[in-house]
C-alpha cells in the first residue's frame, strides 16, 4: 500500500543543502505549470508532478532526493529532446537529470526539460 505524505515529510531526513535544491525545483515546476498536480509518495522517496495524480501515465516529472543530489526524473524522458545529452537512464521510458547544487537547479535546461515534459504528456493524452 502506497504511504502518501507531504514535500515536507519527503525531505525531513534529507541534508539541508539537498533540501534547498529539492524546494528550489518544486519551485520551477509549479512556476512553469500552476496547476500541476503534486502527489508525494514516501514509499518511493518521491514527489510526482503531472496532469493528474497517476504515476505512470498522468506524470511527467518526479523530484527524488539521494544522498548526494536530488533526481530531477521524467517519466516518459526517453521521448524527450535532449540535444545536450543531460538525461540519464536507460530503461524504455525513465530518464533523470542528477542536480548537484542549485545553481544547476537554475540553468535553462531544468525549465526547458519540464516543459518539453510537460508537453508530452499533455499531447500523449490529448
Amino acid at each position: 500500500m502506497t504511504q502518501f505524505g507531504s514535500f515536507d515529510e519527503l525531505l525531513h531526513t534529507v541534508d539541508p543543502e539537498l533540501a534547498q535544491i529539492a524546494y528550489r525545483l518544486r519551485e520551477i515546476i509549479i512556476r512553469l505549470h500552476p496547476q500541476t498536480v503534486e502527489v508525494v509518495r514516501l514509499g518511493d522517496n518521491a514527489a510526482s508532478y503531472g496532469l493528474g495524480p497517476k504515476k505512470m501515465s498522468e506524470a511527467y516529472c518526479y523530484i527524488m532526493p539521494q544522498k548526494r543530489w536530488v533526481n530531477l526524473g521524467f517519466y516518459h524522458g526517453a521521448a524527450l529532446p535532449d540535444s545536450q545529452g543531460l538525461l540519464e537512464g536507460s530503461g524504455k521510458r525513465l530518464r533523470h537529470v542528477k542536480v548537484h547544487s542549485l545553481a544547476t537547479a537554475e540553468k535553462p535546461y531544468v525549465g526547458d526539460l519540464v516543459t518539453a515534459a510537460l508537453a508530452e504528456r499533455r499531447t500523449a493524452l490529448g
